[in-house]
């Protein structure tokens, strides 16, 4: 129940009570103010509990039409654990429906490795969510202005968010805790791409699909619900979000939806830093980090997102790396890179960029490796001061806001360890016969840290970038 209808509620039942107080007074009849109050009482307790209890008894034979919105599920089978499925019995039996949404049903039905989080919808409103889960964490931050709830167990990390409409998507609502749920359709039909755009009901094992996001699975195609441009300029990171999707399933881009993308990034909307970045970093772990690159750097959206980058976006061509630009050796050995991950991955993206800057000087980047270093750790610098997060700012907005964002910060702080070895590793694999040995190396960053800049030295060298040397790395 909305704020609004407890206020008038409230004010309704006050003013039959000072009403009635006023006429037992005059007549002198107090044995009226105390028949009537049971009755007063009695009204109130049904009114607030009417609606509870109606939704609990429709939840005996499956969620009602009033709930689903009017779509049709079908029988499917999505492996969920218990802490999920104890989550959801917990809402049903208080009569609200909770679904499974987002990237664990995209990714079971495409049959790729699922997503760690798992993202719930829910007809609870943010006050009954915090009512049956007193650790629930509420956060308008993740997307967006809207608000989720966060549920954490030992193992598992949930987001549940109310149903939303396409309305209250464009508004942004969530801040009033109070505000009604829509429907689990209104909430689908809300959303980014139809491959998004599917829940599973795990206690009911059924799947909801009302925008075709299977079949577009099945025929590799990234496509946008009806009026992709205004969906983007809502919310900017979609497209992001768009290109690492399609990047990892291995899916093409419709081309309404490439061009919606295209003419949103290119005018004046705003990337919010925090979570732009953040699809960035998960793009660069993704199978075809290369490929999401290239094409955020197509739509001219990465140099705004991550400003160091612009000048290895737009390098030319350098005579210390065989005549490729530093944007093409970057593209090679994030391709050839395996395992990817955070910072080996930016690893490679920071040297690509150490690169550039010596290059752009007129001067032999591997002359010396003090200068490289030092470049390195410029680029690096460049990088973290471009995405700073002001904790004290999220802390003054609620302290679990404050926390949260304090743990993203720890997620995109990079290792201080990797100017000295990028810059080791691009001066091992240009000029090996003229760097120092095995042990020598080793004495100085570790054994271990040897052992990642021998493995990115390879990589930098399989680029085809640097000249080509016989003799193997001393070791």
């Amino acid at each position: 129940m909305s704020r609004r209808r407890h206020t008038q509620l409230y004010a309704s039942c006050a003013g039959t009570l000072v009403l009635f107080a006023v006429s037992a007074y005059v007549a002198q009849q107090w044995s009226l103010l105390i028949v009537a109050l049971p009755w007063l009482l009695w009204f109130e307790t049904r009114t607030l509990g009417f609606r509870r209890v109606a939704a609990r008894e429709t939840f005996r034979n499956g969620a009602p039409a009033r709930v689903l919105g009017g779509i049709a599920g079908e029988p499917h089978d999505l492996p969920t654990p218990p802490e999920v499925l104890e989550v959801c019995e917990t809402f049903r039996r208080a009569g609200h429906l909770v679904v499974v949404v987002g990237g664990r049903v995209r990714d079971h039905i495409a049959g790729s490795p699922p997503a760690e989080d798992w993202d719930l919808g829910t007809s609870a409103t943010y006050r009954e969510i915090r009512r049956l889960r007193r650790d629930a964490i509420t956060d308008d931050s993740s997307h967006t202005d809207l608000t989720v709830a966060l549920l954490r167990t030992k193992t598992i990390a949930m987001e549940m968010t109310p149903f939303r409409n396409q309305h209250d998507f464009e508004r942004g609502v969530g801040v009033d805790r109070d505000v009604p749920a829509s429907t689990l359709g209104a909430d689908l039909r809300g959303r980014d791409f139809t491959i998004n755009a599917m829940a599973y009901d795990p206690i009911e094992r059924q799947l909801y699909d009302p925008s075709g996001g299977r079949e577009d699975l099945k025929r590799h195609l990234l496509r946008s619900l009806p009026d992709p441009e205004s969906r983007f300029r809502f919310d900017p990171v979609r497209i992001l979000r768009g290109v690492r999707i399609a990047g990892s399933l291995g899916l093409t881009i419709e081309e309404q939806t490439y061009n919606s993308m295209l003419t949103v990034a290119r005018s004046e909307v705003e990337f919010p830093t925090l979570r732009s970045v953040r699809e960035v970093n998960r793009a660069l772990v993704s199978p075809r980090a290369s490929w999401c690159l290239e094409e955020l750097a197509r739509l001219e959206v990465l140099p705004r997102i991550v400003p160091p980058l612009t000048p290895l976006v737009v390098s030319a061509p350098s005579p210390y790396t065989n005549g490729l630009r530093s944007w093409e050796v970057c593209m090679r050995a994030l391709e050839d890179l395996e395992p990817k991950s955070f910072a080996r991955s930016w690893a490679i993206v920071i040297g690509s960029c150490a690169l550039e800057a010596c290059g752009q000087g007129q001067r032999d980047p591997f002359r010396s490796i003090k200068e490289l270093r030092r470049a390195a750790a410029q680029v690096q610098g460049e990088f973290e001061s471009s995405w700073n997060i002001d904790t004290v700012a999220a802390e003054a907005v609620s302290p679990d806001q404050g926390r949260l964002w304090s743990e993203w910060g720890e997620e995109l702080e990079l290792p201080h360890w990797i100017p000295r070895v990028v810059a080791d590793a691009l001066a091992w694999s240009a000029t090996p016969d003229r760097y120092v040995i095995w042990s020598d190396l080793s004495e100085e960053l570790g054994d271990e840290l040897a052992d990642l800049c021998a493995e990115l030295a390879e990589v930098w060298r399989r680029t085809g970038a640097f000249p080509a040397v016989d003799e193997e790395i001393p070791r």
